[in-house]
């Protein structure tokens, strides 16, 4: 399993957003990684784990949203935003609509999963 996709599963926001912001100096490659087909999860990436994941109810950190966000915005740079992964294969949007991940799916939709790029032709710069 990345890295990464273990501080989601344990919920771990804090250290996940340490790492985040590790990678984004030494290689933001590894937060778009997606895991070799031949692993036993299955295809991976933190975009799909994120759009899972919910934080806890009545959580006052931010540091979910902060994840999600520096997640979110490394594939889009990369263009990988519609990037299709997991053990359904589904885009992070619709993973999102699964587990009424209501705060993720609507940070994707703000920036442009579930269009084609012809779709929104404003909205596909680099940052």
């Amino acid at each position: 399993m990345p890295y990464g996709n273990k501080f989601i599963k344990q919920q771990a926001w804090t250290q996940l957003l340490n790492w985040l912001h590790e990678q984004l100096e030494n290689d933001p490659r590894a937060i778009t990684a997606v895991t070799p087909d031949k692993s036993d999860c299955g295809r991976q990436n933190l975009l799909c784990t994120m759009a899972g994941f919910r934080p806890d109810e009545g959580s006052e950190s931010t540091d979910h949203k902060e994840c999600a966000l520096i997640i979110l915005l490394e594939h889009y740079r990369q263009g990988l935003i519609n990037l299709r992964c997991g053990k359904s294969m589904a885009p992070a949007l619709l993973q999102t609509v699964a587990k009424g991940n209501i705060e993720m799916g609507t940070l994707l939709l703000q920036w442009g999963a579930g269009f084609p790029p012809w779709f929104l032709p404003g909205r596909f710069i680099w940052i």
